[in-house]
């Protein structure tokens, strides 16, 4: 499969940005979604499921979901992205106003269980500096307009796309000079649930035998993996453009 089709770059992108863990087999993709998104693709508060199959090609596999134009699950998608898509503009007072890229980023340490934290990062697109804000260090910036009335505003040097790649890169190492407890602890409980599934299997082969079983118990392997490895997924929540009086700093 290549992702060619609108509808394909579309959606992988959608549940990539919303931090759906997604493995490509030959006839789908095998998708473990984050609570909130699984809240979003069911349309419920308290989603019955977090794992899909899904194709954008026609497929004989009956638990394989097809997604083509004028399905529900696209109009549910198309219609998340609306609402929840976010970026605001906004100028401080004083002159003149240099530009920076502000994000808010969700951090999730993902296994069986679920670590978050929020960051909120600033960053200069003068000079490249970073800045980790606070709420209350942001409010003391002022208040927000919408116009830069007289100020005179500089233009930026670093591209959006540059500052947010930079951005991304620094939350991962952030995100990585966490203490790993949380991976460790996390590995051993995916040793010992793989030691009951190998129990598990060892007797039903010695049993019943054959290609199935087999089949079934790689099936099971691969949804241990997906539901037990350490993963950090960092996901903007929104954006904004802001203008500050040059030299600002909290």
């Amino acid at each position: 499969m290549t992702a060619k089709d609108p509808t394909e770059q579309v959606v992988l992108k959608y549940l990539t940005l919303f931090g759906a863990e997604i493995q490509k087999t030959q006839t789908c993709y095998e998708i473990l979604a984050p609570l909130e998104l699984a809240k979003a693709l069911e349309g419920l508060p308290y989603p019955n499921k977090n794992q899909y199959r899904f194709s954008f090609q026609p497929c004989d596999d009956p638990e394989v979901e097809v997604i083509r134009p004028g399905s529900s699950r696209l109009e549910r998608i198309v219609g998340t992205i609306r609402q929840k898509s976010f970026f605001a503009r906004a100028f401080f007072p004083g002159s003149p106003l240099a530009p920076s890229l502000l994000v808010h980023f969700k951090v999730v340490y993902l296994t069986d269980q679920r670590l978050e934290e929020l960051l909120l990062l600033n960053m200069d697109l003068m000079t490249g500096e970073i800045q980790k804000l606070t709420l209350k260090q942001l409010s003391l910036w002022g208040e927000a307009q919408r116009e830069p009335g007289d100020a005179h505003v500089l233009s930026a040097k670093i591209s959006y796309e540059d500052a947010f790649q930079t951005l991304c890169s620094h939350v991962k190492s952030l995100a990585l000079s966490r203490e790993r407890d949380w991976a460790r602890s996390a590995r051993i409980r995916w040793r010992e649930a793989i030691l009951d599934l190998e129990s598990h299997y060892q007797r039903a082969l010695r049993e019943r035998g054959g290609e199935e079983k087999a089949l079934e118990r790689e099936r099971r392997l691969r949804e241990l993996e997906m539901r037990y490895r350490p993963r950090i997924l960092a996901i903007p929540l929104n954006f904004a453009l802001v203008y500050t009086p040059m030299g600002t700093s909290v």
